[in-house]
């Protein structure tokens, strides 16, 4: 995480840690130990656990025979599946997105940060993870700082974990920043470790 220029790495280095906090007392089991962690709702393994059992229960789903079958599914399916309509995943989707709202409401309320970068699976969801994330936040935080607030993904893509280390490590050792600054983001929701 980052914050007017700075790293923020918390006491016990886990700032930006936000796939295990609780946001709804009566959610799914996290491998935290908790429940309702906004990892059991919004991350790319979640979703698809999610979907599969959406769709296997919803003959009208057009995932429903991928579904029951145990056939591979991958975001690029529930992706076109939600392009197609299909409510079982729309509804998937959405309830993602507010959880991801609703998280990014928090540090923006908290932070005041100007600009959030949304890395891992769910990028292959596209704009429509984003419109409701970002209609989330507008719902849950001050205005005037939720208009201020930029909700990209990323663009780095799957190696976002190994060059966020590789920079870390040039920046201890050899006092340098090397990301342009079109890759660098005030907040990094780490959602690339999520499964």
């Amino acid at each position: 995480m980052e914050l007017e220029g700075r790293r923020l790495h918390g006491d016990h280095f886990g700032a930006g840690e936000i796939g295990h906090v609780v946001f709804t007392n009566d959610g799914r089991p996290c491998r935290c130990g908790n429940r309702g962690c906004l990892e059991t709702v919004a991350s790319a393994g979640a979703i698809l656990r999610a979907v599969r059992a959406a769709a296997g229960a919803d003959p009208r789903s057009v995932l429903h025979d991928v579904a029951r079958c145990d056939q591979p599914l991958d975001m690029d399916v529930v992706a076109a599946a939600y392009a197609e309509g299909d409510s079982a995943v729309r509804e998937v989707v959405h309830e993602a997105g507010r959880g991801l709202g609703m998280a990014i409401a928090t540090l923006v309320g908290t932070l005041n940060v100007q600009e959030i970068v949304i890395a891992g699976g769910v990028t292959r969801l596209g704009e429509p993870l984003l419109d409701i994330t970002r209609q989330e936040v507008l719902a849950r935080c001050l205005e005037a700082l939720a208009r201020n607030t930029r909700i990209e993904f990323s663009a780095i893509g799957a190696d976002i974990t190994a060059l966020g280390a590789a920079a870390v490590l040039l920046h201890q050792e050899l006092a340098i920043w090397p990301l342009k600054p079109q890759m660098a983001a005030p907040t990094l929701l780490r959602q690339a470790q999520w499964d």
